[in-house]
């Protein structure tokens, strides 16, 4: 009969061994694991990818879509290098960030304006008013269809020569049956109009209320955001998908000068580029054009 001693040295030895062969299971189970994270992470940093992709394709057609709504040539503005500037050629504040808001370098960003086309204002009478300026309007093609806000409201403000972004404050004017109205403020330093003011203001000639002035455009981090507008202001900036991604786009005239085409370059960090065209399909008329119609 074996000894204490023995049995328990025996004992010893097999549980060295066992360990001895548990140590290489558990170094490849590991691994294993580690593989399969990383696997899982490559997986998920892909659809991350296709879908900040996908959003931007989105964003990019409802952009056209809405450029096709009317006859102006009002192009988006196409930002390089991560610098988002105004229309007077200053920095917007985004770019000047140093947090990870800030527009990525290695990518561009590209403004739009959307506006209530439908809804189009004659201009019938102005008047100024210490600094500012009333503008007496009556609806062009019967009453508006759209609730405009009375204070603060955006419009887009057309001369003989360009558009410009006025805010003020509406005030009923005139019979109330034609939804006529004064407007009292000013044309607004922004991403669609500069800082100089209306020298012959009697050369407005209609107003258009403002949907929304916005810029798509991907962070540091590459992540995908929308950048709200208002004269000078970023109303908001929301994030939109995470990416990483990047983009370049390019403005081109096809098949004639009076048809817009954006072309956008798509690449993800480690993949090869692409690209994609989203045509205009309405011809556009100069606002010069348009304006002397309306005299």
């Amino acid at each position: 009969m074996a000894t204490y001693k023995s049995r328990k040295g025996s004992g010893m030895i097999e549980l060295l061994i066992g360990i001895a062969i548990a140590i290489p299971l558990i170094i490849a189970a590991l691994n294993s694991l580690k593989s399969a994270a990383s696997s899982y992470n490559s997986l998920i940093k892909a659809a991350s990818t296709m879908q900040a992709f996908g959003k931007l394709d989105a964003q990019l057609l409802t952009l056209t879509k809405e450029y096709d709504q009317h006859l102006f040539k009002i192009p988006p503005t196409i930002h390089r290098n991560g610098q988002i500037k105004f229309s007077s050629g200053q920095l917007n504040q985004v770019s000047q960030r140093t947090d990870s808001l800030r527009p990525a370098k290695s990518s561009d960003a590209i403004t739009h304006l959307d506006f209530h086309f439908k809804n189009k204002f004659k201009i019938r009478k102005i008047e100024h008013a210490g600094h500012h300026l009333n503008l007496f309007c009556c609806p062009q093609f019967g009453p508006s269809t759209i609730e405009l806000p009375i204070d603060g409201g955006s419009y887009l403000i057309f001369t003989t020569e360009r558009a410009s972004e006025f805010v003020g404050t509406r005030t009923a004017w005139g019979p109330v049956s034609q939804k006529c109205f004064k407007i009292t403020g000013n044309i607004v330093s922004g991403m669609i109009s500069g800082t100089r003011p209306l020298e012959e203001p009697y050369f407005a000639i209609s107003l258009i209320p403002i949907k929304r002035i916005y810029t798509i455009y991907i962070d540091s981090v590459g992540r995908l955001r929308f950048l709200g507008h208002r004269g000078a202001l970023n109303t908001e900036n929301q994030p939109l998908a995470n990416g990483p991604i990047s983009a370049k786009y390019n403005l081109k005239n096809w098949p004639s000068s009076d048809h817009t085409q954006i072309e956008a370059t798509f690449w993800p960090a480690t993949h090869r580029e692409f690209k994609k065209l989203y045509l205009s399909k309405l011809a556009k008329s100069s606002l010069l054009s348009l304006s002397l119609n309306e005299l």
